[in-house]
């Protein structure tokens, strides 16, 4: 059994609004504008890239949190131009080994109203991803396969923004980190830092390019390189500071053709806020709330 195991045990049927939550969820866990390269300067080796990554963290606070609550608009743009904006709840834990897990609760449109999502990634075990409807009335596992059908096309996922949040706070046991050549973001330098996970899950990205500003260290622009489904880049902006840690407001997932691209607007952040690791299980969903 694995961890996730420990957290659910497989029920299924059908649920009719599964593919549109599916779509918006797996959007919000785990971002063209146009960037210039500047002249060209050698690669710096892992010490400068892991001495930027910590001053960054130190600065912003953006790895020191353990849970987080928050209220998220995501508005979903595709080709044709056809714009789609849910609403839901949204809570997050990040476990001390570097797990993460998100509870979200679809609250508008009425289609999707009382529709729940429960995505378990513990650290070197298999994820999770879970969906209620009112309609079915009980939890669906979703595989993996539908994880990746699901993660391509007019939409990603909140575990992108999940993943935004958590790569920069990568340890040198997570993965490999070298500083690249500076680059320009909307007429501003940024250091880029070039992750690789020392082992990624199937499907990830097998790297990343970390955008972080030249005088505020944030991380603005987040590139993933490989995987299944995966983004062209993810931008984050309208950053705060809440409760210590530097909170992006708006975070837009453009994709891989730049064809559609979906925007998360964050609100009603709060940091820190005791939840308990009941907050996401099988049991929460299966009440329904």
């Amino acid at each position: 059994m694995t961890r996730c195991d420990a957290f659910a045990s497989t029920t299924g049927t059908t649920n009719p609004n599964g593919a549109r939550i599916r779509r918006a969820a797996t959007m919000y866990i785990s971002l063209l504008a146009g960037a210039t390269v500047l002249a060209p300067s050698p690669a710096h080796g892992a010490a400068d890239a892991r001495a930027l990554l910590d001053d960054a963290a130190r600065k912003n606070g953006t790895a020191s949190w353990r849970d987080r609550a928050l209220e998220v608009t995501i508005e979903s743009l595709s080709g044709d131009g056809i714009t789609r904006t849910r609403v839901a709840r949204v809570e997050e834990l990040r476990e001390p080994d570097g797990g993460q897990r998100t509870f979200m609760e679809f609250t508008s449109p009425s289609d999707v109203e009382g529709t729940l999502y429960l995505h378990l990634a513990p650290k070197g075990d298999d994820e999770q991803e879970w969906i209620y409807s009112p309609a079915a009335r009980r939890p669906r596992r979703l595989t993996p396969g539908q994880a990746d059908e699901m993660a391509t096309g007019a939409e990603l996922g909140y575990r992108e923004v999940e993943r935004a949040a958590r790569v920069v706070g990568w340890s040198d046991a997570d993965a490999d980190a070298t500083l690249l050549a500076d680059e320009t973001l909307d007429g501003r330098a940024h250091h880029v830092v070039r992750l690789t996970p020392r082992a990624p899950r199937p499907g990830d990205p097998s790297s990343f390019d970390a955008w972080l500003g030249a005088d505020d260290l944030l991380l603005h622009k987040l590139v993933p390189h490989g995987g299944s489904g995966t983004p062209r880049e993810i931008l984050l902006s309208d950053h705060e500071t809440v409760g210590g840690h530097a909170t992006p407001r708006v975070i837009e997932v453009i994709g891989p053709d730049g064809a559609w691209r979906t925007v998360f607007r964050l609100k009603d952040v709060r940091y820190d806020t005791g939840l308990k690791e009941s907050t996401f299980s099988l049991a929460r969903l299966n009440r329904g709330r």
